[in-house]
């Protein structure tokens, strides 16, 4: 005879009989498991990047526009450079004092042999006066009339002679006007001041000294010369008239009487 075989369980026992597994996400287990620790401080956030500009942003060539409002505004502002002879010798020597406004994208090369200053008038106008600042030069002209001012720059020359030796300072001070003849109510600016070098050439002053006693010899020998014409032919007309006196034997009381035939 065969050995008994067990009993079979019902299916309520088996399916109590094996574990049950924990349900959830593998984070909720983990936690489940290994309990958090204490509160960690948060990192300290990084500053956001600045904005690359790429090859596409940047085809044209050109950089972004970094200049301030102060700094276009210098630009759409007339400037005034003024400029003279930075070194002149008395006697005799001249000087030039010029005058240059305009926009400062426009201003010219400085020349050789010159001094200059530049200042911004902080405004435009479409025509000013100017009046040079030279106390001690002779200046000619004194002052303009009327200068039409352009962006492209507007140049005005004055000659400038010296009185004295010395360090002398020199500008000039400018009326500009919104109007196309000078008229209204002008707005007063003045240009940077420079100094000019003026020295006494010896060597000059003793030319000057020798042409000025040559022309007045040469004065005083011609004024001599005519009053020995003058003595020369006032002896040459007595002796003459002698000489008709004596060969036609004529009298004071014939010459007195006159010609013939008028009595």
């Amino acid at each position: 005879m065969s050995a008994a075989r067990p009993a079979r369980r019902p299916p309520g026992d088996l399916a109590a009989s094996r574990p049950q597994h924990a349900t959830g996400s593998s984070h909720e287990r983990l936690g489940a498991e290994h309990p958090p620790a204490a509160a960690r401080p948060p990192l300290p956030t990084l500053p956001a990047p600045a904005p690359q500009i790429s090859g596409a942003d940047n085809a044209g060539g050109t950089a972004p526009s970094i200049q301030s409002a102060e700094v276009g505004a210098d630009l759409a502002s007339y400037i005034a450079r003024v400029s003279a002879t930075d070194h002149i010798e008395l006697p005799g020597s001249k000087g030039q004092l010029t005058v240059w406004i305009g926009l400062p994208q426009n201003l010219p090369q400085e020349n050789t042999d010159t001094v200059s200053a530049t200042a911004s008038l902080g405004m435009r106008g479409q025509t000013a006066t100017i009046t040079p600042f030279a106390p001690d030069f002779e200046v000619d002209p004194a002052s303009t009339v009327c200068e039409r001012v352009v962006p492209s720059g507007s140049v005005v020359n004055f000659a400038l002679v010296p009185k004295q030796a010395g360090e002398l300072t020199v500008g000039a001070n400018v009326q500009l006007f919104d109007s196309a003849d000078c008229s209204g109510v002008p707005v007063p600016k003045s240009t940077s001041l420079i100094r000019v070098q003026v020295q006494v050439c010896r060597m000059c002053y003793v030319q000057s000294g020798l042409a000025s006693l040559g022309l007045t010899a040469w004065k005083a020998f011609t004024q001599f010369w005519a009053w020995l014409l003058g003595v020369v032919f006032l002896t040459l007309g007595i002796l003459i008239n002698r000489w008709r006196r004596r060969r036609f034997h004529i009298t004071k009381a014939d010459e007195a009487a006159g010609p013939p035939g008028t009595s």
